[in-house]
């Protein structure tokens, strides 16, 4: 009667094991959700560019998503928070968070040079202001109905007169308006003006970050998230232009944080849906 070996790779040729090994990889590289020193976030020059103030001042727009403020200590914790602790320790940097009120004031800020390294949605528009790393993680999106309306999937939403609220140049709002080709989109200046225009009638449909549907289900009784996505826009770290070396080691750290686990053992602490890991680094 065959038995398998107490010691499986004894009976292959040494070629084959190294093969297999190889595959694998070194034990605990992958999956551990730890993250192993970064040469170029060592490299001087990364450290020098990133930092002309001598802390890492990184920028976010303050959304949930990102970060909120303890009730007790009044201390910012949250992704942002854990993502940008683990960058600084690799540059040998503390972290200064700079949080903002809204998307446009994060860009702003950043084209004046006032923070050092940001996180958000990337878009097209972005990519010709800064320069980013590789995905970190995607941000769903989708929409909110009434609990009766015939609407089941994403594309059902795009016809003749379905009026879409979405708030006025975020990402929901930009991608939207490269794919909607019959809905109108009815534009509101702030989240708490998107609700309204659906509650005063005015909106039929609200498009709006997965991650953000349980509080809106809250404040709109009677609705209902579709379970389809609209979209999985990528979120990256970004930072001025022309800086190779702190490029460079942010390229390192948003793909051994992907691949390590890192990345999504830090989302899983976030308790946030709708935020997946990327395809690949």
């Amino acid at each position: 009667m065959w038995r398998t070996p107490q010691h499986p790779f004894r009976y292959l040729p040494s070629t084959v094991v190294a093969i297999l090994l190889a595959l694998v990889g070194p034990v605990g590289a992958q999956g551990t959700g730890k993250l192993p020193p970064l040469s170029a976030c060592a490299n001087p020059a990364a450290r020098m560019e990133v930092a002309p103030t001598g802390s890492l001042r990184l920028g976010f727009a303050l959304v949930g998503l990102w970060a909120t403020r303890d009730p007790g200590s009044d201390r910012l914790q949250g992704l942002a928070i854990e993502l940008g602790t683990a960058l600084g320790k690799q540059l040998g940097l503390t972290l200064t968070p700079l949080p903002h009120s809204n998307l446009s004031s994060l860009i702003e800020k950043g084209r004046a040079g006032e923070w050092d390294i940001a996180i958000s949605v990337v878009t097209p528009e972005r990519r010709a202001l800064f320069d980013y790393s590789p995905t970190v993680m995607l941000d769903e999106a989708t929409y909110l109905v009434p609990a009766g309306s015939d609407i089941r999937v994403a594309a059902d939403a795009d016809r003749s007169g379905t009026r879409i609220a979405v708030v006025k140049n975020n990402p929901t709002d930009l991608y939207l308006t490269n794919i909607i080709r019959h809905a109108e989109l009815i534009r509101a200046e702030n989240e708490q003006a998107s609700i309204e225009l659906v509650r005063s009638g005015n909106a039929d449909v609200m498009a709006l970050a997965r991650w953000n549907v349980p509080g809106r289900l809250k404040l709109l009784p009677g609705h209902r998230s579709l379970d389809e996505n609209f979209a999985a826009q990528p979120v990256a770290l970004s930072l001025q232009k022309g800086r190779p070396a702190a490029l460079a080691c942010l390229e390192a750290f948003a793909r051994e944080g992907v691949r390590t686990g890192f990345v999504r053992d830090a989302i899983a602490r976030s308790g946030h849906v709708g935020i997946t890991l990327p395809n690949g680094p």
